[in-house]
């Protein structure tokens, strides 16, 4: 009998630890900025399902930064057309200058993906991107759980001057698993208790996109995908994985509270900060088209520091600022209107 009770201890304590669940709350908040760094090809092992996991893509080689900026919906040059909206994104990556907003509907169990306009110029869709019907992620999620992305087909509809044309092409059913928990390794470090989704297309027994995050989905972590070239027939591999932005710490903001800075403003070319004490950083500054702007590695002193700006034409809109303490892992950020 006391040897049945200690394994059920056991096995309740392993359940425990391993035990995470999925919420809207994870869904992206306006203001989350992150960067992913967009691995060069190589080969890497595809990732194992299950719990206790070690997914390592420490080999990876970056080649471009992809960006991606939240914001209120409001903020959209065509927010009039999803007025339901909760929460947007721009779809810039990287240095790309082109203009896409994509908007999306949160309530506390489903996530509604309402829509994508490319724009040539602010306000002015030239192609706008709807499913039907509206692609849905559904929550709570525990390990174990799957959902399914039941899409029927996608609409583009392009638009240039008068002329308007609607193509509408039929789409795959895709499944969304909660598949694992494990350390994720990436060149910039060592991620612990991370959570893996994978989506496969149904009916296929095998993933081939697989999803790494801790605490939010704004702290993606690693994304890898496989498939086939149509051209070749050759097995190819893809792999994005987090820079050095700090995680957002949605669920313990102690990292946050006990980092004593004090934005002070814009002044003159310079970015001024308070700090009550000396560290390391790393900071990102962000604009609101997305576009990673400038970054510092920078000592701080206590008393007010300084960013020096490069020269670039700024525009209205917001900035954030991210400020990473390289010597606690702490991490602070400040938003800013020019």
């Amino acid at each position: 009998m006391m040897k049945n009770y200690i394994t059920l201890l056991f096995i309740l304590s392993i359940l425990s630890l391993n035990a995470q669940t999925i919420t809207s709350d994870w869904f992206h908040k306006p203001g989350d900025a992150y960067a992913m760094e967009q691995g060069s090809t190589g080969n890497f092992e595809i990732p194992t399902t299950g719990l206790d996991q070690n997914w390592d893509f420490s080999n990876a080689v970056a080649s471009g930064p992809w960006v991606y900026t939240w914001v209120d919906p409001s903020v959209m040059t065509t927010f009039d057309e999803f007025p339901d909206a909760t929460v947007a994104r721009y779809g810039v990556s990287g240095n790309d200058t082109s203009l896409e907003e994509i908007f999306y509907q949160v309530t506390k169990d489903t996530v509604f993906y309402l829509g994508v306009n490319i724009l040539a110029t602010p306000g002015v869709p030239i192609i706008k991107i709807r499913t039907v019907p509206d692609q849905v992620a559904v929550f709570p999620l525990e390990y174990g759980d799957s959902f399914e992305n039941d899409i029927e087909s996608l609409l583009v509809i392009t638009i240039i001057g008068s002329l308007a044309d609607t193509m509408v092409t039929p789409a795959e059913i895709s499944v969304t698993t909660f598949a694992g928990i494990g350390d994720v390794v990436t060149p910039n470090g060592t991620f612990e208790d991370c959570i893996m989704l994978t989506d496969s297309i149904a009916g296929q027994s095998a993933p081939h996109i697989f999803r790494f995050y801790k605490n939010s989905f704004s702290n993606q972590i690693a994304e890898y995908s496989n498939g086939t070239d149509p051209t070749t027939g050759e097995f190819v591999q893809s792999l994005q994985y987090r820079d050095t932005t700090a995680l957002i710490s949605s669920l313990d903001e102690t990292l946050e509270e006990s980092f004593p800075l004090t934005f002070l403003g814009k002044i003159n070319n310079a970015l001024q900060i308070n700090s009550q004490d000396k560290f390391n950083a790393n900071c990102q500054l962000i604009n609101a088209e997305g576009k990673l702007i400038q970054t510092w590695d920078k000592e701080f002193n206590s008393g007010d520091n300084f960013l020096e700006m490069n020269n670039y034409k700024s525009s209205l809109g917001f900035y954030v600022i991210f400020i990473y303490n390289k010597d606690t892992g702490a991490f602070k950020s400040f938003k800013f209107i020019e």
